[in-house]
């Protein structure tokens, strides 16, 4: 990577039009007053107030959990031009959550198209989208028992990219997160490059990549878009040093699709790269809205992504 920008010298670049924002704030509880309505177990629709915003989630609760043991909360966030009713339907965590009893929110992004403040361009810098995660978390934590431990985020494209920067800036919460074809910075037309902060706290990753994603390109560089990513190796390359893992990795290949696993991280921190090989910009193992169809991709994202959160806990 060439460098990093500070946060304030990112939230200055990112003031002009078409640029992905980055923008976010460390702690919502200081200065976001929060309101809320009741949950249920089952599916619900959410609603809650950050700074004077109405924001929109949908939630799920598995029936029958016991109310005061703590559960994992995973978060999972949409594609730019989606919203949460639609990841809910393509990424279906639901069978997950069913089955390894853990609450799963799908949160809506903001503005027309609705993308993430660390998506495509478009979207509004002012937007505060680490304090509306922050907000959701606590709001989560304060109307059921939920496990600190193993609170989760995972994204597709923009919520990909969301995803690593709540890595960045929410460490403190995530101890691992997924990401489907996104990436930890860009190029600006200037020659900016813009990365994730450098996390506090050891964060597993695990990512996956089709290599020939016409949106976010596997080697980096130029897209349908008007910034360059930073490749998959170089995104890799950020967590394996940042995590502390062995530079060799560990691998197989199912079908089309190769695993790459850097293990040996810092409290028992790990990152692992599924490329699927010929696979575009969707969702391995969905199909319609957002997604490209990877069947041969031989995987599936959410049992995998799952799985990797299940195996990674914060550390006590």
């Amino acid at each position: 990577m060439d460098q990093r920008v500070t946060r304030r010298a990112l939230l200055a670049l990112l003031g002009g039009a078409g640029a992905m924002a980055l923008g976010g704030c460390r702690r919502a509880r200081a200065s976001t007053p929060i309101t809320a309505t009741a949950t249920q177990a089952g599916r619900s629709v959410q609603e809650l107030t950050v700074g004077g915003v109405a924001r929109r989630y949908v939630r799920y609760e598995p029936p029958g959990l016991d109310p005061v043991a703590p559960v994992p909360l995973v978060l999972v966030l949409h594609g730019r031009g989606s919203n949460g009713t639609q990841a809910e339907r393509l990424y279906d965590m639901r069978e997950q959550s069913d089955a390894h009893g853990f609450v799963v929110a799908y949160p809506d992004a903001l503005g027309t198209p609705p993308g993430w403040n660390a998506g495509l361009g478009g979207v509004d810098s002012r937007t505060d989208d680490v304090g509306f995660i922050r907000a959701l978390v606590d709001r989560e934590a304060g109307t059921r028992a939920i496990d600190p431990r193993r609170t989760f985020v995972c994204g597709h494209s923009s919520g990909g990219i969301m995803a690593y920067k709540l890595a960045g800036e929410a460490s403190d919460l995530f101890p691992a997160i997924g990401v489907v074809a996104g990436a930890i910075g860009y190029r600006l037309p200037s020659g900016s490059l813009l990365t994730i902060p450098t996390s506090e706290h050891p964060v597993s990753v695990i990512h996956f990549h089709g290599t020939d994603d016409p949106l976010v390109p596997y080697a980096g560089g130029a897209s349908r878009w008007p910034v360059r990513f930073v490749s998959v190796a170089d995104s890799i390359g950020f967590w394996v040093a940042q995590d502390g893992c062995d530079p060799a990795p560990t691998g197989e290949t199912i079908g089309v699709s190769r695993r790459e696993t850097y293990g040996s991280g810092h409290d028992g921190s790990e990152v692992t790269l599924w490329t699927i090989q010929g696979g575009g910009h969707g969702w391995p193992k969905t199909s319609g809205f957002a997604s490209v169809a990877v069947s041969p991709a031989g995987i599936s994202a959410t049992e995998l992504i799952w799985v990797f959160f299940a195996n990674h806990p914060r550390s006590p």
